[in-house]
């Protein structure tokens, strides 16, 4: 059974637009600061500093399955998907109210001092496999 990171994001009342529900440009921040929260959890738990170098989010897909609301608790759980060879897959699902409200896949690519994509050290790829999804 894969790892998985869950966390609590809070919703601010400025994260809502005119229709009254979390506007989706501020459901991709919240899915950011779930990420950012679990690669600062590897780094602290698991002493995996590589991840804190260069990284960038080369795609970004958000799926929403219901409307997110400010006041019930916005629960984001973190998994991996696919591990390439320059890039890893996050899956984020998050609920409220125990419905999932939002699925999402972020694309990392990791980076070298120079700015280029370089490929995943053996020791990245064992500890992002041990967070993998099993495939659907």
């Amino acid at each position: 059974m894969p790892r998985t990171f869950t966390i609590t994001v809070p919703i601010r009342w400025s994260d809502l637009d005119l229709n009254g529900h979390v506007n989706h440009a501020r459901i991709a921040t919240l899915l950011e600061e779930s990420r950012l929260a679990w690669r600062r959890s590897a780094v602290a738990n698991d002493g995996i500093d590589t991840f804190e170098r260069g990284q960038i989010v080369a795609s970004l897909t958000i799926d929403y399955r219901r409307q997110v609301e400010c006041g019930p608790d916005f629960d984001v759980t973190v998994t991996i998907g696919r591990i390439g060879t320059k890039s890893y897959e996050m899956l984020f699902t998050a609920t409220q109210n125990g419905h999932v409200a939002v699925e999402s896949r972020t694309t990392m690519v990791v980076m070298d001092a120079a700015g280029s994509s370089r490929p995943l050290a053996d020791a990245e790829r064992a500890y992002l496999a041990l967070w993998q999804a099993e495939p659907a």
